[in-house]
């Protein structure tokens, strides 16, 4: 329970959780175990979306945060991966 709030600010809150959406964006390179001589450059973008805040910022274990986006990474496929139904 967020402790901070007014009681009617809680009332207000447990009627309409708030969400929150962000897009986060990592580079970085990929090196095989195979070839640890060689790097290949990558990229991951991905788009993480929550229904519930307070779940999340509380590190609820039953709490789901849904994720999608894609991954470049020449290395690993020739056309960008689509990242589908992450949680």
């Amino acid at each position: 329970m967020c402790t901070h709030l007014s009681p009617s600010e809680r009332s207000v809150f447990a009627k309409r959780k708030p969400g929150m959406r962000f897009t986060e964006k990592m580079l970085g390179t990929f090196r095989s175990t195979k070839n640890q001589n060689r790097e290949t450059p990558c990229e991951f973008a991905v788009t993480v979306e929550s229904q519930d805040v307070e779940s999340m910022i509380e590190c609820d274990p039953a709490h789901t945060a849904s994720i999608s986006g894609t991954v470049t990474c020449p290395a690993l496929s020739v056309a960008p991966m689509t990242v589908t139904k992450g949680n």
